[in-house]
Protein backbone atom coordinates (compact mmCIF):
# COMPACT_ATOMS: atom_id res chain seq x y z
CA UNK A 1 0.00 0.00 0.00
CA UNK A 2 1.48 3.42 -0.75
CA UNK A 3 0.38 6.45 1.01
CA UNK A 4 -0.15 9.89 -0.66
CA UNK A 5 -0.59 12.94 -0.02
CA UNK A 6 1.43 15.59 2.22
CA UNK A 7 1.50 17.38 5.76
CA UNK A 8 2.45 20.95 5.92
CA UNK A 9 4.18 22.11 9.09
CA UNK A 10 3.37 25.98 9.18
CA UNK A 11 5.27 28.34 11.85
CA UNK A 12 3.45 32.09 11.94
CA UNK A 13 3.72 35.00 13.89
CA UNK A 14 1.39 36.68 16.23
CA UNK A 15 0.43 38.63 13.14
CA UNK A 16 -0.03 35.63 11.31
CA UNK A 17 2.80 36.37 9.09
CA UNK A 18 4.63 32.69 8.03
CA UNK A 19 7.99 32.52 9.54
CA UNK A 20 8.91 28.60 8.61
CA UNK A 21 7.10 26.22 6.49
CA UNK A 22 8.32 22.63 5.61
CA UNK A 23 6.18 20.04 3.89
CA UNK A 24 6.57 16.17 4.87
CA UNK A 25 5.07 12.62 3.62
CA UNK A 26 1.54 12.33 4.62
CA UNK A 27 2.64 8.76 6.57
CA UNK A 28 4.66 11.07 9.48
CA UNK A 29 3.52 11.93 12.63
CA UNK A 30 3.18 15.63 13.57
CA UNK A 31 6.13 15.50 16.32
CA UNK A 32 8.49 13.82 13.93
CA UNK A 33 7.90 16.70 11.57
CA UNK A 34 7.81 19.22 14.45
CA UNK A 35 11.72 18.96 15.18
CA UNK A 36 13.08 19.77 11.97
CA UNK A 37 10.56 23.08 12.16
CA UNK A 38 11.45 24.29 15.27
CA UNK A 39 15.16 23.71 14.42
CA UNK A 40 14.89 25.79 11.34
CA UNK A 41 12.86 28.14 13.27
CA UNK A 42 15.23 29.04 16.42
CA UNK A 43 18.19 29.34 13.78
CA UNK A 44 16.56 32.01 11.71
CA UNK A 45 14.81 33.95 14.75
CA UNK A 46 17.70 33.25 17.78
CA UNK A 47 16.07 35.62 20.02
CA UNK A 48 12.44 33.58 20.46
CA UNK A 49 11.61 33.40 23.90
CA UNK A 50 8.21 31.83 23.87
CA UNK A 51 6.60 28.72 21.18
CA UNK A 52 2.82 28.02 20.99
CA UNK A 53 1.93 24.81 19.38
CA UNK A 54 -0.53 22.29 19.23
CA UNK A 55 -1.64 20.02 22.16
CA UNK A 56 -0.62 17.37 19.75
CA UNK A 57 2.54 18.24 20.09
CA UNK A 58 3.02 17.85 23.92
CA UNK A 59 4.99 15.27 25.60
CA UNK A 60 8.69 14.35 24.31
CA UNK A 61 8.37 17.51 21.58
CA UNK A 62 8.65 19.42 24.66
CA UNK A 63 11.30 17.46 26.56
CA UNK A 64 13.03 17.84 23.37
CA UNK A 65 12.99 21.47 22.91
CA UNK A 66 13.59 22.25 26.64
CA UNK A 67 16.67 20.43 26.37
CA UNK A 68 17.92 21.09 22.58
CA UNK A 69 16.92 24.24 21.78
Amino acid sequence: MRIRGRKRHIVVDVLGLLLVVMVHAAGSQDRDGATPVLTALVAHFPGLQLIWADGGDAGKLVAWVTTVL
